[in-house]
């Protein structure tokens, strides 16, 4: 539990003593957490502990007094519907961006707290506008449980190279999680480590190496291609501008030519 206090100046109230007087003492306003902070669980997780906080006044519980406890945007595109928190009044089993609860006869609200979907830091921010009170609680998102099996798309490579393979799992909202990832040889691959690097051979072939993770599995597969150049040049015809695929293998060369289309200028008919 912590406490995030204020002290505010009551208004002076002077009493003539023997020619001096006497101030009253500040008051004294307290916004506390008494249960339900610092948490930690998976995405899209609803904790099952509240968050309840109390609203005091020189030590004295506030009751009647509104508090609204707000989710906080998250760090990605479309904020508006990227919270890291949603939150609901006890009372009803409605999550929203926000949330205002009154105080009740201890000086309490509470509210209760549904984890966004992105993994990482999360937080609520709690105001008592009244009393211009504000903390913030902070939450740690953790991925949830395994949904799918995530790597590089088919792939075109060149003949002998060594290419990496990005492959990880996620839970059903992307989140990347640390599961170990195992990758094997398949068809026409000359090598693959175990970090997922996979080498091709010098043919034009096509080949994949498989992969897996726990109870899930799939193949990542690439097609091998020659080196090829673009080469631009001038045709004799007409001075127009065309284009050479030239791809060479060892000794051999192959060239495949084409004309730029050519298109009328206003001067033109």
């Amino acid at each position: 539990m912590w406490t995030r206090t204020t002290i505010a100046l009551a208004a002076a109230c002077c009493v003539a003593c023997n020619g001096g007087g006497i101030i009253d003492a500040p008051t004294t306003t307290d916004l506390v957490v008494v249960a339900g902070g610092s948490a930690t669980d998976t995405a899209g997780s609803r904790l099952a502990q509240a968050l309840v906080v109390e609203v005091r006044r020189d030590g004295r519980p506030q009751p009647g007094v509104v508090v609204t406890f707000s989710g906080t945007l998250a760090a990605e595109p479309n904020p508006a519907q990227r919270r890291t928190a949603w939150v609901s009044d006890v009372a009803y089993n409605s999550f929203e961006a926000n949330a205002q609860v009154t105080t009740n006869s201890a000086g309490r609200a509470a509210a209760v707290v549904q984890l966004g979907e992105f993994a990482g830091a999360a937080a609520i921010v709690v105001r008592c506008p009244a009393m211009n009170l504000a903390d913030t609680v902070d939450y740690i998102v953790l991925p949830s449980s395994a949904a799918r099996l995530v790597m590089t798309v088919d792939t075109a490579v060149l003949a002998g190279v060594t290419y990496p393979l990005d492959a990880y799992v996620t839970d059903r909202h992307g989140n990347r999680r640390d599961d170990v990832v195992t990758y094997a040889a398949g068809t026409n691959v000359v090598s693959v480590d175990v970090t997922g690097r996979v080498t091709v051979p010098r043919s034009v072939v096509r080949g994949a190496v498989a992969v897996r993770s726990g109870a899930f599995q799939d193949s990542a597969r690439f097609t091998v291609v020659l080196m090829a150049r673009l080469l631009p040049r001038f045709h004799d015809v007409g001075r127009r501008r065309g284009w050479v695929i030239r791809r060479s293998h060892g000794r051999t060369r192959e060239d495949w030519e084409g004309a730029t289309p050519h298109f009328k200028s206003r001067n033109e008919v």
